[in-house]
């Protein structure tokens, strides 16, 4: 899944508040930890897999309007991108429409915020003050 960062912190928050909810604890990762997987890990693995060769189909979605269906937005064989990775930054792009919808309808207003959750807030709202509205988004 080729998912935008604000999304993906969107969904880290929500997590944690589900099982602090519902266990009375929950478990959170740092920005440093989550930058390190999204921004270094995830590619450098996505990258070897494809260069090696020893898997036969590699395919990035992201997603669609309903949450079951992701939309397939690339694939080794139709080779619609250069490659995997460029595929995912071009789908974390397209994805940013949504997550900006998102946070400005729902996430902003809810009551997730506490000491745990704090240094992930605050970059999400870094994030979403750079995009101010979704006119002004790159894509």
């Amino acid at each position: 899944m080729a998912v935008n960062e604000l999304n993906c912190m969107m969904s880290i928050v929500e997590r944690y508040a589900g099982q602090v909810q519902h266990k009375g604890w929950g478990r959170i990762v740092s920005t440093k930890t989550f930058y390190k997987s999204y921004d270094a890990e995830m590619m450098e693995t996505i990258d070897t897999l494809e260069k090696e060769g020893e898997i036969s189909e590699v395919e990035v979605y992201i997603r669609s309007n309903e949450p079951t269906n992701p939309s397939k937005i690339y694939s080794t064989s139709l080779k619609q991108y250069k490659d995997a990775k460029t595929a995912i930054i071009k789908g974390r792009k397209l994805d940013k429409i949504n997550a900006i919808k998102y946070y400005e309808q729902c996430f902003k207003r809810s009551q997730l915020r506490d000491k745990e959750t704090e240094e992930i807030l605050e970059r999400m709202e870094e994030i979403h003050k750079h995009h101010k509205t979704i006119d002004d988004m790159e894509l």
